[in-house]
């Protein structure tokens, strides 16, 4: 049997899944030493999020919003907008100016009147926004209690839906403080952020430096 087979095998599993605990163990005792933790969200603690793929039917979310524009047309629309920001996201130039999604809504279809803007808008917030599992929630409301936490989390769309998710989830007031990249035209970490962050959270520069680039 070859080697490859051999470590696939059920007999290597436990000792596979012994070195992985081995590996995570600095990084655990680096999380008992911090003071602060900042957490991302979506994939993270949130769920069921950034739901853009092949079989999503924007056109029976627009729907139940009430709209009133042709099915085929709403579908176009949202693909031409998701496409036009993925480009940019993976785009360096973009890193400091992302574009908002209305902004993008505005360039691919010029001639939508404000009203349907706003609902395309609203389905496209929809389509990206997950939710909090209430295990998730409740282990975050304990961490709170032990570390300061701030969050950190990249939004295409306003975000005030996600607002109103963690706050569902009773978490909007366990951090201290709260970043959206992409609201704020960064789609990256920079170093702008994390400074605000630590002045947010009254902690030193030089930390952001050290730990976090």
């Amino acid at each position: 049997m070859c080697q490859t087979c051999l470590d696939d095998g059920p007999l290597n599993r436990p000792q596979r899944m012994y070195s992985r605990v081995a590996e995570t163990r600095p990084a655990l005792q680096h999380l008992e030493q911090a003071r602060v933790i900042l957490l991302d969200m979506n994939g993270t603690f949130m769920f069921g999020e950034d739901r853009f793929g092949p079989e999503e039917n924007f056109a029976f979310t627009y729907a139940g919003l009430g709209g009133c524009l042709d099915s085929k047309q709403v579908e176009e629309i949202i693909r031409l907008c998701y496409n036009s920001m993925a480009l940019d996201y993976e785009n360096p130039l973009k890193y400091d100016d992302f574009p908002q999604v209305r902004e993008v809504l505005e360039r691919v279809t010029p001639n939508l009147s404000a009203k349907h803007l706003q609902e395309i808008e609203l389905v496209v917030a929809l389509h990206e926004l997950g939710t909090v599992p209430p295990p998730f929630a409740d282990a975050l409301k304990r961490l709170s209690h032990r570390r300061r936490l701030g969050l950190v989390s990249n939004l295409w769309s306003r975000k005030e839906l996600w607002l109103q998710e963690l706050d569902r989830a009773g978490l909007l007031d366990i951090f201290e403080g709260l970043y959206f990249l992409l609201t704020s035209g960064a789609s990256s970490p920079r170093l702008r952020c994390l400074r605000w962050l630590w002045r947010r959270l009254r902690l030193i520069v030089f930390s952001v430096r050290k730990y976090c680039l």
